[in-house]
């Protein structure tokens, strides 16, 4: 419902349009929020433990082998953004989009993009991300919430655990209210 999504979604909104310092990025941000608001009610998702900062270095991988051999995940670091009633799914996609800003010739605007369009992406990412879903029998419109929200969720969750503020961050990353 209406408060549900004012709930997980408004004070993030909130917080990351008070720091957007451009009033392009301010209307982009109120246009989305509205947009993720039409989408997002209705849905029954749970609330989950959430890695709300998994990137690759949080990641510990045991590699059995060889280089050429893929590791198995042994464990997860650095759980100082624990969020304990998150946001099913966020934290795979800011995984995925975190490894996928550091390839040659990305950015956090194209990794943004791409984990939004399934097609674009591994074999290996659509299936952890169908796996997780399937796990928590999540609504396939859930995904589509949370990678277009993934900009403002990753803001609020920085500017809520860095020491320091990032204005005009979200137009200069990922291009909101740039058009």
């Amino acid at each position: 419902g209406e408060s549900d999504f004012d709930e997980l979604f408004g004070h993030r909104f909130d917080e990351v349009r008070s720091r957007a310092a451009v009033p392009g990025t301010i209307d982009a941000l109120d246009r989305m929020q509205d947009e993720l608001r039409e989408l997002a009610i209705g849905l029954v998702v749970p609330r989950v433990a959430c890695h709300s900062d998994l990137r690759p270095k949080h990641v510990v991988a045991r590699v059995t082998g060889g280089a050429a051999e893929r590791g198995h995940v042994v464990g997860l670091v650095d759980w100082s953004c624990l969020d304990r009633r998150g946001l099913p799914l966020y934290d795979l996609v800011h995984l995925i989009t975190s490894e996928r800003a550091q390839l040659p010739g990305s950015s956090s605007r194209r990794a943004w993009q791409e984990v939004q369009d399934p097609g674009v992406l591994a074999r290996h990412e659509r299936s952890a991300l169908e796996a997780y879903e399937r796990a928590l029998d999540l609504p396939p419109e859930w995904r589509t919430v949370i990678t277009r929200a993934y900009p403002v969720l990753f803001g609020a969750m920085a500017e809520a655990h860095w020491d320091y503020s990032r204005p005009r961050w979200l137009r200069r990353l990922f291009g909101i209210g740039a058009e």
